[in-house]
């Protein structure tokens, strides 16, 4: 498992989903030397930044949980890595004309080059995934906003999740593909921790 966190944002990267043993890594800039030794005492290797990004590939399982997409983006979405499952905030599909809008305030900090390269990356990645929200906590709601997860449409196509239906392909991913289910049961198994 391999973690990224740039300012107060995590991406946690776990590379090589096979039955392989799995390659752990974590990424943090402002990492302490205790930091460092504890993941290292858990067999985590403490990646200085940027290196992340130069690992991430098609069997890497990406988890950026609200990382910033200025970051995540050209660092993590471009298609030199296309990972086929990322856990992230939601993306929206980019346009030209609303990019500036989106960046809000931090759009003078980037060239028209950059923004068409964002608008180009985020609708790549977009046409060739699947997404879905992470369903919210009944206790905290606002915890998971916007979080999604988004899988690859080659690697799992609709079939793989629906059963072939096209009919009821759109309910059965909301209410009860298996990829809902697990993250219900991953969210009432750290409910019962709280």
């Amino acid at each position: 498992m391999k973690v990224v966190r740039e300012r107060k944002t995590n991406v946690i990267i776990v590379d090589n989903f096979s039955f392989k043993r799995i390659k752990r890594y974590i990424q943090e800039p402002r990492f302490t030397q205790l930091d460092k030794q504890f993941f290292s005492y858990l067999s985590i290797t403490v990646l200085e930044s940027p290196a992340a990004s130069d690992i991430v590939n098609h069997e890497t399982f990406l988890y950026a949980p609200f990382l910033q997409w200025t970051i995540l983006l050209p660092g993590f979405l471009q298609s030199r890595h296309d990972p086929n499952l990322v856990i992230t905030a939601a993306l929206d599909e980019l346009s030209s004309s609303d990019i500036d809008l989106k960046l809000g305030k931090d759009s003078e900090k980037y060239t028209p080059d950059q923004k068409e390269a964002f608008v180009q990356t985020a609708n790549r990645f977009l046409n060739r995934m699947f997404g879905m929200k992470v369903p919210e906590f009944d206790e905290y709601p606002a915890a998971l906003m916007g979080l999604t997860c988004y899988w690859s449409k080659v690697m799992y196509p609709e079939e793989y999740y629906t059963g072939g239906s096209e009919a009821s392909a759109q309910k059965e991913k909301e209410e009860s593909s298996g990829l809902k289910k697990g993250i219900e049961k991953l969210a009432e198994k750290i409910r019962d921790k709280l």
